[in-house]
C-alpha cells in the first residue's frame, strides 16, 4: 500500500466515525421526541422542550430536523411500515387462517410493545393525523393493516373457519382496537404479563368468531 493510500484510508476513517455518530445522535433526539410527544402531545410539544430534554442547543437540533413535523415524519413512517409489513407477510404464510391472524396478533403485539411511545402517540394522536393532510398517509397504514385482516377473516370463512354471519369489516375493525387497548394496559412488571395478554385475546378473537356446530 502507497503512502498515498494510506494517507487516504486514514482521512476516510473519521467521516465513517462521524456519520456513525451522527446516525447514532439522530435516533438518541428521535427516541426523546418520542417520549415527549407521548407524554405531552404532539401540538403540545416545542422544540425547545426537546433540544433542553436531549441538553443541546436549539440550534444543534435544527442542525438534524427542520421541523417538528419532519420529527413526526421520521418517528411514524417507519413505524407504520414495519407494522404493514408484518401483517402482509402473515397474511401470505401457506397457514390456516387461525395460524394467520395468531401470527398476525403477535407481531402486533411485538412491534407495538417494542416501540411503545411510538406507538401511544398514533393512538393518542389518531384525531391530529385524520385532519392533518400531510399525515395521511399514517391513515392509509392503518386501512391497508384492516384490509389485511379484513382478507384473512374471509379466508377462515372459506375453510369454514369463521363463522359466515359475522360483519368482518367490524370484526377486523374491533380486533385491531382490542388490540391497542390491550397494549396500552400493558406495564413492564406489571400486574398482566404481556404473554397473558396476547392469549386472552387471541382466545377471545377466536372463540367469537369460531363457527359453531
Amino acid at each position: 500500500m502507497t503512502v498515498q493510500e494510506n494517507a487516504t484510508n486514514a482521512g476516510a476513517e473519521p467521516k465513517k466515525t462521524r456519520r456513525r455518530r451522527t446516525r447514532n445522535r439522530r435516533a438518541e433526539l428521535l427516541d426523546i421526541a418520542a417520549r415527549l410527544f407521548a407524554e405531552n402531545g404532539f401540538t403540545a410539544t416545542t422544540m425547545t422542550q426537546i433540544s433542553d430534554a436531549a441538553g443541546i442547543l436549539s440550534g444543534s437540533l435544527y442542525h438534524h430536523f427542520s421541523t417538528k413535523e419532519d420529527i413526526f415524519h421520521e418517528l411514524m413512517r417507519p413505524f407504520g411500515e414495519a407494522l404493514v409489513k408484518g401483517f402482509q407477510e402473515a397474511a401470505l404464510n401457506p397457514g390456516t387462517a387461525e395460524q394467520n391472524l395468531t401470527n398476525m396478533l403477535r407481531h402486533s403485539y411485538e412491534t407495538l410493545i417494542e416501540n411503545r411511545d411510538r406507538h401511544m402517540i398514533l393512538y393518542s394522536e389518531r384525531r391530529l393525523i385524520r385532519r392533518t393532510p400531510e399525515f395521511q398517509y399514517i391513515t392509509y397504514y392503518g386501512e391497508e393493516i384492516n384490509r389485511i385482516v379484513y382478507s384473512v377473516l374471509q379466508q377462515g370463512v372459506r375453510e369454514g373457519i369463521i363463522r359466515h354471519d359475522v360483519n368482518l369489516a367490524l370484526a377486523a375493525s374491533m380486533l385491531l382496537r382490542l388490540t391497542n387497548v390491550l397494549v396500552d394496559t400493558f406495564e413492564p412488571g406489571g400486574r398482566f404479563k404481556l404473554e397473558e395478554l396476547f392469549e386472552l385475546e387471541r382466545s377471545l378473537v377466536m372463540d367469537g368468531l369460531r363457527k359453531r356446530d
